[in-house]
């Protein structure tokens, strides 16, 4: 072998451009499932390359989307644990107790105006929500043991709960 015989084997290229027909294995991205594809040789070396830049953009994307969330799972407030139970966030708890604080006052306050609005009631009026509302009595029950008719008893209690609206409203204003 001459030395010029070398040269052109070392200028040959590595790869066939030839027409000659191959068959290949190709996954179908689309349809995500393997074909075979019957190309020419040169139609398989430029999908093999294909193939490889794809692979190496998604290595590369797959490395940064590791170094994001390595930053990111770095940079996680010391209290995020709270976000899962928020019973353990002494912050969430307080606020959830101040919320418990302010309708219990509310509620106080409320059961305090309509004991204050009792004494505005006439004594018959007085008499009929006393009885339905502390010794939870049914307005036949209230009829039957003040000996009248259950239609009083229910005009007695839309009236009281008139006046006592009335005064509740006045004393809030």
């Amino acid at each position: 072998m001459n030395i010029e015989s070398k040269e052109i084997e070392n200028t040959k290229p590595d790869y066939d451009d030839s027409e000659e027909i191959v068959t290949i294995d190709y996954y179908d991205r689309i349809n995500k499932r393997w074909i075979k594809l019957d190309v020419t040789k040169k139609v398989a070396r430029f999908m093999a390359a294909d193939d490889k830049k794809r692979k190496r953009k998604q290595n590369q994307y797959d490395f940064y989307n590791k170094q994001f969330d390595t930053i990111f799972n770095e940079d996680k407030p010391q209290n995020e644990h709270f976000l899962e139970d928020p019973e353990s966030d002494p912050e969430y708890v307080l606020e959830k107790q101040e919320k418990e604080m302010l309708e219990y006052v509310r509620d106080e306050h409320n059961r305090t105006l309509i004991e204050n609005s009792l004494f505005i009631l006439t004594p018959t009026q007085r008499e009929v929500v006393e009885m339905a509302f502390y010794q939870n009595m049914s307005y036949s029950q209230i009829a039957e043991s003040l000996g009248i008719d259950k239609s009083s008893v229910y005009g007695r209690m839309k009236k009281a709960e008139k006046n006592i609206r009335n005064y509740i409203a006045d004393t809030e204003n």
